[in-house]
């Protein structure tokens, strides 16, 4: 059972529009709870807030005929404004679910806005934050930071934004450098690992010495670390060598893994599997399948490519078996010029708000976006109100993309590639070109936000899935904190909490 929120007043607690917040206090809880508490005054905002929420938790739990999940019934659950609120808490605040169950249990101004009082004892487990805060997919995070969006205007009094600037980024995957062997190492660990579980379920004793071949993969891959060190003629021999034998125990672990699944089989035909254990053993098994798979190909390649010498396109590589979604990406800057992950866009107003965020497609340049970013940012607005000026840097140059930009705003923003064609801009081009061209490098800014401060340096989700809720939480805290500010701005002008070197607008 769920609630939009806890109505019922407490004497412990105060109610949420006058709970105390320090506007002198630059903590980053600040701005966010500031925020949060406005949401919860204005009765549209609240409404819209909760309402996607709702559809979410309904959503999150479809059964195997699509019906909804009732609200009405079974245990009692986290209220909807519970879920936002920890969810603005999460990388708002750049924090793990270990952190977010202190700060529900002890933290007075956390526990305000979830309704928590003083007298009681009540906190949530990491894991029951874990899963309620797991029912907010990449769809809902989207329409919530639009109800963000439309909540920071109205706070500053403007019914649309005219002056939007682009730029790309990289959010990391949680995994390691893909070289071949490490991947071979983490095939080999998580084979010897499930066999070993099934073999216990099932009283089997196929893995039994799964610890001394686990010792044996660990030699063999200091071996390969050990032959890439050293200088010489023997070296590629030593380190052939060393892949040799890599390759030769993941394939005795692949046809180790071969025959428990026959094993399974077998079992499974005679009746020796219990019910009640055979759904545990079904998703072992299928996990079984996927390891070995994932490593018989990343065996595969390291061979084509250590062994036979030959060069293997990056759209045949597998980067890492628990991320396969992630693309090696080569941005060519220090210290890190190769990341793992994908590359993500943002667009943000003249008033710091992230209007328009997305991650691209594996292969997917900033070039081939901008068309439907355009069409995104232009779909909504009405014929006499245009946007003004749309700033991108030379990545997203292209002749046609130069024609779409300027059929979306007034002034258009986008320098061409090369230093000659770069120079005649800059000599032809009007001071306000010029002045929307400096302003744009303030895009940075906010990219270092949501890098350093809102958790989007590495996405610490599992899945592709995860993955694009992740990126959508990370903008929603930056969202968050954005509106706050405007509000100590506006409630506390004299407060050092809202220092900001953002110029005006130039749509003004």
């Amino acid at each position: 059972m769920r609630a939009d929120s806890c109505e019922q007043a407490r004497l412990d607690s105060p109610i949420i529009a006058e709970l105390p917040i320090d506007m002198s206090c630059r903590d980053e809880l600040v701005p966010i709870s500031l925020a949060l508490q406005y949401l919860h005054a204005d009765s549209d905002l609240f409404a819209q807030w909760v309402a996607i929420i709702t559809d979410a938790i309904q959503s999150s739990g479809r059964d195997a005929d699509e019906d909804l999940v009732s609200l009405e019934c079974g245990r009692v659950g986290l209220s909807a404004w519970s879920i936002g609120v920890l969810a603005a808490l999460r990388l708002g605040l750049d924090v793990d679910y270990d952190r977010l169950q202190d700060l529900t249990s002890h933290h007075r101004v956390v526990r305000g806005l979830l309704g928590l009082g003083d007298w009681s004892d009540e906190g949530w487990s990491h894991r029951r934050i874990r899963h309620n805060l797991a029912v907010l997919d990449a769809a809902a995070l989207r329409k919530l930071n639009g109800v963000l969006l439309t909540a920071g205007h109205q706070v500053l009094g403007v019914d649309s934004c005219h002056h939007i600037r682009i730029d790309s980024f990289v959010v990391e995957t949680n995994t390691h450098y893909p070289s071949d062997s490490a991947q071979l190492m983490d095939g080999i660990r998580k084979l010897l690992q499930i066999g070993n579980k099934i073999c216990k379920e099932c009283g089997l004793s196929l893995f039994r010495q799964h610890a001394a071949t686990q010792r044996k993969a660990k030699q063999a891959l200091r071996a390969v670390g050990t032959a890439l060190k050293r200088r010489g003629d023997q070296r590629q021999a030593d380190l052939r060598q060393a892949y040799t034998d890599m390759l030769t125990l993941a394939e005795h672990v692949c046809n180790m893994g071969l025959q428990l699944w026959d094993h399974i089989s077998e079992l499974r035909n005679t009746g020796a599997i219990s019910p009640s254990s055979d759904d545990r053993i079904a998703y072992l098994v299928g996990q079984l399948n996927y390891f070995m798979t994932g490593t018989a190909h990343v065996a595969h390649i390291a061979k084509l490519r250590v062994l036979e010498g030959e060069t293997v396109p990056q759209e045949e590589r597998l980067y890492s078996l628990f991320e396969p979604h992630a693309e090696l990406i080569n941005r060519g800057k220090t210290p890190h010029p190769y990341q793992m992950g994908h590359r993500c866009y943002v667009a943000e107003d003249e008033y710091g708000f992230i209007v328009d965020y997305d991650v691209m497609e594996n292969g997917q340049q900033d070039v081939d976006v901008l068309p439907s970013i355009l069409k995104r940012l232009t779909a909504e607005r009405a014929e006499d109100d245009p946007l003004h000026v749309i700033s991108c840097d030379r990545g997203f140059h292209s002749p046609n993309n130069q024609k779409e930009i300027a059929q979306a705003c007034e002034h258009p923003n986008l320098h061409p590639k090369g230093n000659p064609q770069y120079t005649q801009q800059w000599i032809e081009d009007t001071d306000h070109y010029r002045t929307a061209r400096n302003r744009h490098a303030g895009i940075e800014s906010c990219i270092g936000a949501l890098v350093h401060a809102n958790g989007l340096k590495r996405c610490r989700d599992r899945g592709l899935e995860r993955y694009h809720a992740y990126v959508g939480l990370g903008v929603m805290g930056r969202n968050l904190t954005t509106l706050g500010r405007h509000l100590i701005k506006k409630n506390a002008p004299e407060c050092a909490a809202d220092l900001s070197k953002r110029l005006p607008p130039l749509a003004a």
